[in-house]
């Protein structure tokens, strides 16, 4: 599918093409959105991870299956069947070697990547709403309904720690690139900052970041180590965790509409940032420089609820989980 948007500053319009609606604000650039359907979990997928290679695409689904898919191909690769409940949060090990998982069935699985074979089960009781591996790979780390923080040994699944201090119900996890911090976000509207220099047993609490007004629902470190968040309040914000302070919050234009964020992905280069809406249909493009972020465009790309994105290694690609069931990649450029 290929669509074009054409943006105009100061100017929000609501585009139709196909089926497609798109809504612009941002610039004088005219874009081009090329998309694809890469595959589906029935019910609807609710999450999406990248493999550290970039080849492939994991999914997580209401049908309670992981999926390993070729974005490329548009094929499935591997199908893991195991969790009784929807599968909340994917990810790889840094070596490609394991897939952990996380499910409202309140456990976290460890699977060996290559046969699909389940190799262990956490039970951790309340529902896991996301997971994140160290870039080590030695230590997965769980969020909760029951407001906590999980340390587990991925080598054999034991617990090392649980780090208490949300006083809601945590819905998203994220570990800085050199592993030194690990940042949750929750539904009392906080962001901590968990220091884990000292590895995952001596880990503490080291700060507690304040400014969203509603639900923290997604976070993503760039690569120099800059905190992006999103949540109910429709802002984005970039943070300085070792400075502990806020760099930047991005506003939508006071015209578009909108119930929340629920996800957000940030490119490898630094440059870009999406986040997908909890009403519905459509995703912001944010632009990135320093740390200014600016509105680039919106577009309605999926049929329901975005829940889960990730770019590809090259920032070219952004690929999406929905509601709607789907497993979509995108691809968006100028032309002349």
């Amino acid at each position: 599918m290929n669509n074009t948007i054409l943006t105009q500053r100061g100017v929000a319009k609501t585009l139709t093409i196909g089926m497609t609606a798109l809504l612009c604000m941002a610039g004088t650039a005219k874009v081009s959105l090329a998309s694809q359907t890469v595959g589906y979990h029935s019910g609807g997928a609710s999450c999406v991870n990248i493999s550290p290679n970039g080849q492939y695409l994991i999914s997580g689904g209401w049908d309670k299956l992981i999926k390993i898919w070729n974005p490329s191909t548009k094929t499935l690769v591997k199908s893991f069947k195991g969790h009784t409940a929807v599968v909340t949060s994917v990810a790889f090990t840094p070596n490609s070697t394991q897939v952990v998982s996380g499910s409202s069935d309140g456990t976290v699985k460890i699977w060996d990547a290559a046969s699909a074979k389940l190799m262990r089960s956490i039970s951790v009781g309340p529902t896991i709403s996301s997971i994140a591996v160290s870039p080590d790979g030695l230590t997965i780390a769980s969020a909760d309904y029951a407001y906590n923080v999980c340390l587990w040994q991925l080598s054999n699944g034991k617990a090392i720690k649980t780090l208490k201090g949300h006083t809601d119900r945590v819905l998203t996890l994220a570990f800085s690139p050199d592993g030194r911090t690990l940042a949750s976000g929750a539904v009392d509207a906080t962001i901590r900052l968990w220091d884990m220099s000292g590895g995952a047993s001596k880990a503490y609490s080291k700060a507690t970041l304040r400014g969203h007004l509603g639900e923290v629902t997604s976070l993503a470190f760039f690569k120099d180590g800059v905190l992006a968040s999103t949540s109910l309040d429709t802002t984005v914000r970039l943070w300085d965790v070792t400075a502990l302070k806020l760099l930047n919050t991005a506003v939508l234009p006071p015209s578009w509409s909108c119930l929340g964020f629920h996800s957000i992905a940030v490119s490898p280069d630094g440059m870009k940032i999406a986040t997908g809406s909890d009403d519905s249909y459509y995703m912001v493009w944010w632009t990135r420089s320093g740390n200014t972020v600016k509105v680039y465009g919106a577009l309605s790309l999926n049929g329901d609820d975005t829940n889960g994105m990730v770019f590809s290694l090259d920032s070219k690609q952004l690929a999406t989980s929905s509601a709607d069931s789907t497993i979509k990649t995108a691809t968006t450029y100028e032309v002349d």
